[in-house]
C-alpha cells in the first residue's frame, strides 16, 4: 500500500548502513518511504 499512501512511515528496530542488506530482501523500497521512526524498546 505504499504506492497509493499519501505519506510513508517505518518503524525499525536499528539502522544501519547503506549496503548491509541484502536487496532481495526489502519489501518496500526507500523511495516509497517519506519518515523512518527508531524503535526504542525498553
Amino acid at each position: 500500500m505504499a504506492t497509493a499512501a499519501e505519506v510513508v512511515a517505518v518503524e525499525v528496530d536499528e539502522l544501519l548502513e547503506p549496503g548491509e542488506l541484502d536487496p532481495e530482501g526489502i519489501i518496500t523500497p526507500c523511495i516509497f518511504v517519506d519518515r523512518v521512526f527508531l524503535s526504542r524498546l525498553a
